[in-house]
């Protein structure tokens, strides 16, 4: 197989993981490149340009990766430190059973935090974005959250606590902020500017008013919470390196 018909697979992979999973394409590319070992899928075209191969054991993990059963998340290990402050910092959470595994559930800056005994699931405010995994990687496969009925079991808990989150957030804001109308038009959440058409300062990206209000005012290209900062240059302009907090 050419270093062409590679690439043309991957995409081709990773379009069918984004219809399985339902999530955004650029979501699965960077998922895929994940697989082979880059951060997201620019560095990996980057690579290709490069020189870079991936060989055939690396192409038939990523076919292993986009047919295997668990929900769409992104696993990563977690540290022992940091994984026990989260669960302190949980005061406030709900606590629950899966099977015979305790959790805890909280809402935390507009992220929803599920977690237990050495895992976690973070489900960003982004509607755009997926579920972090974090384990710590001395459990090894004994760690439940690496069973597929039990990360969709804490995975549909998390996203039904998320989808509140964003519904008390499109509530707080304009109508116009959440609804396009007729002409594709929206207002920014914090002032009175309303335009068709709008661009992300971290990435350069163009983003209509029907993506960035179907993403609760996030870019869709790199996911930066764009409801802050606004400035104009040749339209609306949006600064995407804070977040609405």
């Amino acid at each position: 197989m050419t270093e062409t018909k590679k690439l043309r697979r991957l995409k081709v992979l990773a379009k069918q993981y984004a219809r399985a999973n339902r999530i955004a394409q650029h979501v699965a590319l960077d998922l895929v490149a994940e697989e082979l070992g880059f951060p997201h899928w620019n560095k990996l075209i980057t690579a290709i340009k490069n020189g870079w191969q991936a060989d055939s054991e690396q192409m038939t993990g990523v076919e292993a990766f986009v047919t295997r059963a668990l929900p769409a998340a992104s696993f990563r290990n977690g540290s022992p430190e940091a994984m026990s402050r989260r669960l302190s910092y949980l005061e406030q959470a709900e606590h629950g059973m899966i099977g015979d595994h305790p959790y805890q559930l909280q809402e935390v800056f507009h992220d929803v935090i599920i977690a237990g005994d050495g895992w976690s699931i973070t489900v960003p405010e982004n509607p755009g974005a997926i579920p972090i995994v974090e384990t710590l990687p001395d459990l090894g496969g004994e760690c439940p959250v690496l069973d597929p009925e039990f990360l969709e079991r804490a995975l549909r808990l998390a996203r039904d606590r998320a989808a509140q989150v964003r519904a008390e957030i499109s509530i707080d804001w304009p109508r116009r902020s959440t609804k396009p109308d007729f002409g594709g038009v929206v207002r920014h959440p914090l002032s009175h500017v309303e335009s068709d058409m709008w661009f992300c300062l971290h990435c350069n990206g163009k983003i209509t008013g029907g993506q960035i209000a179907q993403s609760l005012w996030h870019c869709p290209g790199c996911g930066a919470s764009l409801s802050t900062s606004l400035t104009r240059h040749f339209g609306p302009m949006i600064r995407a390196s804070h977040s609405f907090r």
